[in-house]
């Protein structure tokens, strides 16, 4: 068996989805794939591989999921977490043993969803609900899981922790002048998420980044999706009490960026020109995606 889920980006709303605001996220072309087999050895075997083919991870369990060894106990417990309420959700899950292999095409620290690309797989392989699982082994609002399984651009809400996305159209005619520039630095979203829970946002903010994400699902001109997203930044930087990615480290670049995310980490997306990459690269920041490269026609 194999199944395959895709990356994500969130284009708006970060931190501000926590609270109940209209988010809009998208599938990146990138990707994790997980392949199953029937095993030799009464054991259940797990193999993580990243986009050179090189182990990064690996364990095995026990038919009833205890740890037998692993190159990592931290993320094998988390990952036992997960079987477990996989098996909760559904009991006929790894009723045999089986050898997992994942593989990822993608810089494991460009913070595209490797674990909720994982959750995505798991809930596919057994048949259950995704966000369900989420919601019972992760922190965070759980867009990315939704982007994974939707596997197309889609609104997302979080009211009360009851979750509602829908597919949406989402190929602007300027994405040619959009571009993703990697940080540099991974970013931990469930840190981020927990200190976010201390932090106060009034409803104006929150009906503001939704208002801003409805505006810029249609907007058909550059000029009026970078004022959207200058906005956007402003009102999550004040909420925050952090400096956007543009004061902070890029104050003369000419056009409009933006943090994608958790700020202070991973991509941004910016607003320019194919000889405005040269910016960045002088900056030192060598992985700059194309809107094509990064996403594709969707």
């Amino acid at each position: 068996m194999k199944f395959r889920a895709s990356g994500k980006l969130l284009l708006t709303a970060e931190y501000a989805v926590l609270r109940g605001a209209l988010a809009l996220s998208l599938p990146t072309k990138f990707g994790q794939e997980l392949s199953v087999k029937p095993a030799q050895e009464n054991v259940f075997s797990w193999t993580s591989l990243d986009r050179n083919n090189n182990t990064w991870f690996k364990t095995t369990f026990t038919h009833d999921l205890q740890i037998l060894k692993t190159t990592d106990q931290k993320i094998a417990e988390k990952l036992m977490s997960i079987f477990n309420m996989a098996k909760k959700e559904n009991p006929h899950f790894l009723s045999s043993p089986v050898q997992a292999e994942t593989n990822v095409d993608f810089d494991l620290n460009w913070g595209l969803g490797t674990s909720s690309t994982l959750i995505a797989l798991i809930a596919n392989w057994a048949k259950i609900d995704a966000l369900k699982l989420f919601f019972a082994t992760q922190k965070g609002s759980g867009y990315d899981v939704a982007t994974a399984v939707k596997n197309t651009p889609i609104t997302y809400t979080l009211n009360q922790k009851v979750a509602a996305f829908h597919s949406v159209s989402f190929n602007p005619a300027f994405r040619h002048n959009l571009f993703f520039v990697y940080l540099g630095k991974k970013q931990r979203s469930d840190k981020e998420v927990t200190k976010f829970s201390q932090q106060n946002i009034s409803d104006a903010d929150l009906l503001a980044i939704t208002a801003l994400t409805k505006q810029i699902l249609n907007c058909t001109d550059l000029a009026e999706f970078s004022d959207c997203i200058t906005k956007h930044e402003e009102i999550t930087s004040g909420f925050l009490d952090y400096q956007t990615v543009k004061q902070k480290l890029f104050a003369d670049y000419p056009g409009a960026l933006k943090s994608l995310g958790a700020w202070g980490g991973d991509f941004i997306l910016a607003v320019g020109t194919k000889a405005d990459v040269t910016y960045f690269h002088n900056k030192g920041l060598q992985t700059v995606l194309s809107w094509e490269e990064m996403i594709g026609n969707q």
